[in-house]
């Protein structure tokens, strides 16, 4: 089957008529992997067939080596043009038009990574995650420069979806350094090894002010926003963590300060709170966050809407479960990390 689009089976009007890769589909198929529906995997398996598509949207000066994926497609990947939303072509870092959100695609990777440390299947791994992740993140390669700080800096991107365009953008900077750090443990004998180290040794640290992550250099996390894309790196990618004890406060800070802008938050602001909230061990508020769902947003038939419906929210809450009673990241399976019931089993 094709990757669901965001409005789900819904056979009614919507603003949503595409499938959304700036966070949609990834919250839509996290399920599968601690659920143990693997078969449900079309994320791999359409990145994998329409590999092609993800290279030929890509503007034509940056296309070669390079894959990239518009923030909206149809079922065979192809940048949906035309109705209500739908119609965001692959952006270029430094440029206004088309809007520059280039991560998607690395995000969506990361996906197929946790598909492929579910199953061990190699097949997944050199066939599909190495090669389509070295192409996301040759894209990036095109355009890091060295700033008179000897570090490497990025053009003004765009952090999904927070509608101001930055520099050194935390959304980007967190999926190269996953990236880079994923193709080095893939391949440290490929021949651009020691270029990905570079970046990994070399990039610019995340903007932070006093409420915690920026969106980016210049530009303060400052109006409710229903998006966690300016903390990707706590989760789901785990690279800045609570077991680091340096940076605690800065993930208290960060999740505390997001959160706390009523207006603009919807469903997964939630349940991404109560999974930030499991990493920090703190399965009370975990539920306390998806009690906030369910009293605010859950239909009586268990289903979602945001001006239309829309699927990812009740799926991805059906993860922050699976996060509170067992997560595995850093090489290390965590069991019952969060659990407020008396009675847990898995």
């Amino acid at each position: 089957a094709p990757v669901m689009a965001t409005s789900g089976p819904w056979l009614e009007p919507t603003p949503w008529p595409a499938t959304w890769w700036n966070l949609n589909v990834q919250l839509e198929y996290w399920l599968i992997h601690g659920s143990n529906h693997l078969e449900l995997d079309a994320v791999t398996r359409a990145l994998d067939q329409f590999r092609d598509t993800l290279n030929s949207q890509i503007a034509p000066e940056f296309r070669e080596g390079s894959y990239g994926i518009p923030r909206t497609t149809d079922m065979t990947l192809l940048n949906g043009s035309g109705t209500g939303t739908a119609g965001f072509p692959v952006g270029v870092p430094g440029r206004d038009t088309p809007t520059p959100e280039v991560g998607d695609l690395t995000w969506a990777l990361h996906n197929v990574w946790l598909s492929y440390r579910h199953t061990m299947d190699d097949r997944i791994l050199h066939n599909v995650l190495f090669p389509l992740l070295k192409g996301a993140i040759n894209y990036y390669l095109k355009f890091l420069t060295p700033g008179s700080d000897g570090r490497l800096h990025l053009p003004f991107t765009f952090s999904p979806e927070y509608g101001v365009n930055s520099p050194d953008t935390t959304y980007d900077l967190a999926l190269i350094r996953w990236g880079c750090r994923t193709l080095l443990q893939t391949a440290p004998q490929d021949p651009q090894a020691k270029q990905w180290q570079n970046v990994l040794d070399t990039l610019v640290p995340y903007q932070v002010d006093a409420n915690g992550y920026m969106i980016g250099a210049g530009v303060p996390f400052a109006k409710s926003h229903r998006h966690y894309s300016h903390m990707l790196q706590i989760y789901p990618l785990y690279e800045v963590t609570w077991e680091q004890p340096e940076n605690r406060a800065l993930i208290e800070t960060s999740l505390n300060h997001w959160i706390s802008f009523e207006g603009a938050l919807q469903g997964y602001s939630f349940t991404g709170a109560a999974s930030i909230s499991a990493q920090m061990l703190r399965g009370d508020k975990s539920a306390l966050y998806l009690n906030q769902l369910m009293d605010r947003f859950i239909q009586p038939n268990t289903m979602y809407k945001e001006s239309g419906p829309v699927i990812e929210t009740p799926l991805s809450a059906a993860q922050s479960l699976h996060d509170m009673v067992c997560q595995s990241w850093g090489g290390v399976i965590r069991l019952f990390p969060a659990v407020p019931w008396p009675d847990a089993a898995v």
